[in-house]
């Protein structure tokens, strides 16, 4: 099994009016947009983070898995808006997914559960 080889990371704010003071329902939520760049088993990936959460109103974001600019995988939460989304697109049999965990890219809460097909 191959380890993840990071080749670059660029992060920035989204919200002009990001304030750690007013982070949880003031308008200064922080919605940082985050794309890494790595390398596993010889070939590359773009892995971006795109949260437009809002503090105490809940959390909107997408976790995209690119090769070639063609998506892979994709984790979207959205918990903001009237009719709420929980899609996982990460798998825990997928060996580079499980890589990406190990790296710290991906959390437990990003992959798809079978328990959630038996509700």
């Amino acid at each position: 099994m191959g380890e993840i080889k990071i080749l670059e990371q660029v992060e920035h704010e989204q919200n002009a009016f990001y304030d750690p003071d007013k982070a949880n329902n003031g308008g200064g939520y922080s919605q940082p947009l985050k794309r890494t760049n790595f390398e596993y088993e010889g070939e590359e990936y773009e892995f971006v983070y795109d949260s437009t959460s809002c503090g105490d109103f809940g959390s909107r974001f997408t976790k995209t898995l690119y090769k070639n600019g063609k998506e892979l995988a994709e984790t979207e939460v959205n918990q903001v808006d009237r009719n709420e989304v929980y899609r996982y697109g990460f798998h825990w049999d997928n060996p580079l997914h499980l890589e990406m965990y190990r790296a710290g890219l991906l959390t437990k809460w990003d992959f798809y559960e079978e328990e959630e097909d038996e509700e």
